[in-house]
């Protein structure tokens, strides 16, 4: 398979990770209330949701430079960008791991993630299987986010050397793969949107604050 087709195939792969993650936590939200329970978990959440934001900064720049003027003109500059802030985005993303895993092993001795009421029992499942296999352990988010973005450099380089004999050429051949980012990255944002609107309003954390049970 080409770069082309395995980037957005670890595109879709990234999005749908988000989405998972929203609907877990709008079951946990639902029946939890604010307090020391809510502070801690979302504490859990902040490294990861940053995580989700990376990716976001990376890839918008690309969903938006689908004009042809503005392809013409501003494509040398988003390459030399891209290509440099690649290895700062998956570094910080690995960081952002390490913080959730130290952070996970605090988190899953709380008395409420042992709960047997059926609806959080199943939430806090899918949010164990979703931190240790996309995040602490096996770190898929990371490794598909890493694919994500080498794949999208090598493409981007083909374009540009496109571009240097047909512009026309390039440009069709830049909307045939980051041009199809924009559903991708929109479901993304609307995730985080919406695990924006369901968390509850908390009071900055403190170490004193976030204790485990």
């Amino acid at each position: 398979m080409g770069a082309e087709f395995m980037a957005l195939k670890e595109m879709a792969t990234i999005s749908a990770t988000c989405t998972e993650l929203a609907a877990v936590n709008e079951l946990i939200c639902a029946e939890t209330g604010p307090g020391d329970f809510q502070i801690q978990y979302q504490d859990l959440l902040t490294d990861v949701l940053n995580t989700y934001r990376l990716i976001l900064a990376a890839l918008t720049p690309l969903t938006a430079l689908t004009g042809r003027p503005a392809f013409k003109t501003g494509l040398a500059n988003m390459v030399a960008e891209f290509s440099t802030s690649l290895p700062v985005t998956t570094n910080e993303a690995r960081n952002n791991a390490e913080f959730t895993y130290e952070k996970n092993l605090q988190f899953r001795k709380r008395a409420e993630v042992k709960t047997s009421y059926p609806i959080l029992k199943n939430a806090f499942g899918r949010l164990h299987d979703f931190i240790d296999k996309w995040i602490d352990n096996d770190i898929w988010l990371v490794m598909s986010l890493d694919n994500l973005l080498k794949r999208l450099l090598r493409h981007l380089e083909d374009v540009q050397a496109m571009q240097a004999k047909d512009n026309e050429m390039a440009y069709a051949m830049y909307l045939s793969c980051a041009g199809q980012l924009g559903p991708y990255v929109a479901m993304i944002q609307a995730s985080l949107d919406k695990m924006g609107t369901d968390l509850p309003v908390l009071p900055q954390a403190s170490g004193e604050q976030v204790k485990t049970a």
